[in-house]
């Protein structure tokens, strides 16, 4: 006897399997400018990164959620702001990454400048690097730094910072140097072997990222003691590691010649490094005299 499978009718066609975007709570906020909506009209939403209370005075509050993807794909991104209030004082951001259900992934706090305030952000795709850039657009005040723009993307559901510029778009490097000075968030916790994976990756995303802490100011290791409020010595000695190494040499002789301006840029401040990364030049001892120790480089 013939046996006869019955399949389920709405899996009689692939579009009828393939996985639905479902629309949740955080929908009716994608793309609204949340700056100036009271606390209590967005609950869903503060709920869901974990901010279950009302704003504090001098925290960050959100401005603007974007979503990306498909189906089982779909993230939601929240972006919220902070600007100082006293001077001397600074700016800070969080990103957190929602998965399809509206459920946190992670969340990523860190400094958007000293006397540097944030005036907006965008979130729009760059076909150059395959992928969605969030853009933190920022203003600096009284002495604080020349920068711009501050970029961002994701490699998976992994955020990383992958170049800033000043109000003329040129590149510039981070102050990797002074932690009070440092931008965007950094790649915490792997060593070598992974940073040159990173470096190696056929992610231009990731590419980007290791080339952005590459091309940025950072101290002497071996003289750490002689700086006050420095760099983690741990991180400086990486980095000349990696200075060091043959094959970061090689790969940042091939980005140099690279089609994509991002990689090559971002290539050629790393190569540079050589010429000004020592303490004097940034002026890394008067950092607490000082607050605009990369000055020449905006120029």
């Amino acid at each position: 006897m013939t046996r006869l499978v019955l399949l389920p009718l709405l899996c009689l066609t692939v579009s009828a399997c393939a996985p639905k975007d479902v629309q949740t709570a955080l929908d009716r906020y994608v793309g609204r400018d949340l700056r100036y909506v009271r606390p209590s009209r967005i609950k869903p939403l503060l709920e869901s990164i974990g901010e279950q209370k009302d704003y504090h005075f001098f925290g960050t509050s959100p401005w603007y959620i974007w979503r990306t993807g498909k189906g089982a794909a779909t993230r939601y991104i929240v972006f919220e702001g902070q600007n100082g209030l006293l001077i001397p004082g600074g700016s800070s951001a969080k990103i957190h990454l929602l998965d399809g259900a509206a459920l946190n992934i992670n969340t990523w706090s860190f400094s958007t400048g000293w006397r540097i305030g944030i005036d907006d952000a965008n979130f729009s795709r760059v076909d150059e690097l395959v992928s969605d850039v969030i853009t933190i657009e920022t203003t600096g005040y009284t002495h604080g730094l020349d920068v711009a723009k501050q970029y961002f993307a994701f490699s998976g559901d992994d955020l990383r910072f992958i170049r800033m510029e000043n109000s003329k778009g040129r590149l510039i490097r981070n102050n990797y140097a002074s932690p009070r000075e440092a931008l965007g968030v950094g790649i915490e916790g792997i060593g070598r072997k992974r940073w040159l994976a990173l470096l190696r990756s056929a992610n231009p995303v990731d590419v980007l990222a290791a080339l952005t802490f590459l091309g940025g100011s950072h101290i002497d290791s071996e003289k750490r003691s002689e700086y006050y409020k420095a760099e983690d010595a741990g991180q400086a000695r990486l980095f000349q590691e990696l200075r060091a190494s043959q094959e970061v040499v090689e790969l940042l002789d091939q980005y140099l010649r690279s089609d994509s301006t991002w990689l090559r840029d971002a290539a050629r401040l790393a190569v540079r490094g050589d010429e000004d990364q020592s303490p004097s030049n940034n002026r890394v001892f008067d950092i607490q005299l000082n607050p605009s120790p990369l000055d020449e480089y905006y120029r």
